[in-house]
């Protein structure tokens, strides 16, 4: 009568270990999306704060572009204006990615435009420099489209004055820096 017991008791407790092991997972992995979103708030929040003290337009549309290299792990990031190439892929602005069959032989990609609209009207994109070949999650896309967005606000509010590329080699970031 007690092996039978111990047996039950064994398995009972198996399952609850393993019951709550998954829910620390998860509860690991949702964690991480908390921290990202956050992060996430955090580039969209300073962009609209240099928006709002009146930083050029073109200073804001740069940092940006950096914030895109460090949110999405890309090899690099640049800012064009006017319309996208016909038949690149594209990111639309509900996060989906546009003329992009993952199902073909060759599913690796090299770049993605990320439009940015002042208004109703594409002003330009992004041009997203993939590290990888493959690309950024779904959410991680959503998330470019709410910091393209954000451009889009600063182009919008003030024109912009033409600066100098920058250069990654002096090692300076690019990264958004209130500075009062």
């Amino acid at each position: 009568m007690t092996r039978s017991r111990d047996v039950v008791t064994t398995l009972v407790l198996v399952v609850v270990g393993l019951f709550v092991g998954e829910l620390c997972v998860r509860l690991g992995a949702y964690r991480v999306m908390a921290d990202r979103r956050e992060g996430d708030f955090t580039v969209m929040s300073s962009a609209a704060r240099l928006i709002a003290v009146g930083e050029d337009a073109s200073i804001v549309v740069e940092a940006l572009a950096g914030e895109l290299v460090s949110r999405l792990g890309l090899a690099d990031c640049d800012f064009e204006y006017g319309p996208a190439v016909a038949g690149r892929p594209y990111v639309a602005r509900d996060g989906r990615l546009v003329n992009f069959d993952a199902a073909s032989s060759d599913c690796s990609l090299a770049e993605i435009d990320l439009p940015v609209w002042a208004k109703t009207e594409a002003v330009g994109r992004y041009r997203l420099h993939l590290s990888s070949g493959s690309p950024p999650s779904s959410d991680r896309l959503l998330a470019a489209v709410g910091i393209a967005e954000q451009a889009g606000a600063a182009l919008a509010a003030s024109p912009p004055t033409p600066t100098p590329p920058t250069t990654t080699t002096t090692g300076r970031s690019r990264r958004l820096r209130l500075v009062r």
